[in-house]
C-alpha cells in the first residue's frame, strides 16, 4: 500500500479503490495548482528549515511571503494594470493600508491613492442603478487580503500533505515545530485521514503541555 494513500487500505472493493485513487489524484492536482508555480521540494524544504518551537510555521512563512509581495508590488508592480484594476474594485483594507504606509515609497502611494480617489469620483458622478445584492464570495476583496489567504491555503495544504506522507517532516515538526490554533484548524480541515488528524493533535497537545508548565510553576510559587 503506497504510504501516501492510507485511507484506501479499508476499501477492499476494486471499484471503491479505483474511485479513491481518482479522488486522490483530483485533490492532489488541486493541491499542486494551489502552490502557484512553486514545487513541492521548494515548499517542503522551506517549511522544514523554518520550524521553530516558539513560532507558528504557517504564520512565519505567510508573513515572509507577504513581505516579498509588498516589496514586489511597490517597486515592480505598482503600475501593473491588472493589479491596479483589482485595487480600484476592492480597495485596500485598513490593515494592509497601514502596512503599505510603514514601507514608505511616496511615489507609489501617490499613484495608488490618486487612482483610487479618481475612480471613486468618477463612480459617484455616474447614475447608480439598482442591482442585486452580491454575496460575500462575489464581493471584491483587498488584493493583499486575497494574496494572504492564498499563501495560508498553500502552506496549510502543504503541511497537511507532508505531515501525512513524509516521516522525516513529521519527526522534524514534532521535535522543533509549532502551529497556532487558527492554522491548526485549517490544516485539520484539509487532512482527510482521521488517524493523521489525531496524531497531529497529539503532537500539538504535548507541545502545549510543555509551554504551560512554566506558568504552572509560577502559580505554585505564588500560592504556596
Amino acid at each position: 500500500m503506497p504510504q501516501g494513500l492510507p485511507w484506501l487500505a479499508d476499501n477492499s472493493c476494486p471499484y471503491k479503490m479505483r474511485a479513491g485513487v481518482f479522488c486522490f489524484i483530483k485533490e492532489f492536482k488541486a493541491f499542486l495548482k494551489a502552490l502557484g508555480g512553486w514545487t513541492l521540494d521548494i515548499v517542503y524544504f522551506e517549511m522544514i528549515e523554518n520550524f521553530k518551537e516558539d513560532k507558528c510555521i504557517v504564520c512565519h512563512l505567510k508573513n515572509k511571503a507577504m513581505d516579498k509581495f509588498f516589496d514586489d508590488f511597490l517597486y515592480e508592480s505598482v503600475n501593473d494594470y491588472n493589479l491596479r484594476d483589482k485595487i480600484r474594485k476592492g480597495g485596500i483594507c485598513p490593515k494592509h493600508a497601514r502596512k503599505l504606509e510603514s514601507l514608505g515609497d511616496v511615489l507609489a502611494h501617490a499613484i495608488i491613492y490618486s487612482d483610487l480617489l479618481s475612480n471613486s469620483r468618477n463612480r459617484d458622478s455616474t447614475e447608480i442603478l439598482p442591482c442585486k445584492r452580491k454575496t460575500q464570495r462575489q464581493q471584491n476583496m483587498c488584493i493583499f487580503c486575497e494574496k494572504e489567504q492564498g499563501f495560508e491555503d498553500t502552506y496549510t495544504r502543504a503541511f497537511s500533505h507532508f505531515f501525512a506522507t513524509q516521516p522525516q517532516f513529521k519527526s522534524a515538526f514534532a521535535e522543533r515545530g509549532f502551529m497556532c490554533q487558527r492554522h491548526l484548524n485549517q490544516v485539520l480541515e484539509k487532512t482527510a485521514s482521521v488517524s493523521v488528524q489525531k496524531e497531529l493533535l497529539s503532537v500539538m497537545g504535548a507541545k502545549i503541555v510543555y509551554l504551560i508548565a512554566p506558568a504552572h510553576n509560577i502559580f505554585d510559587f505564588m500560592y504556596v
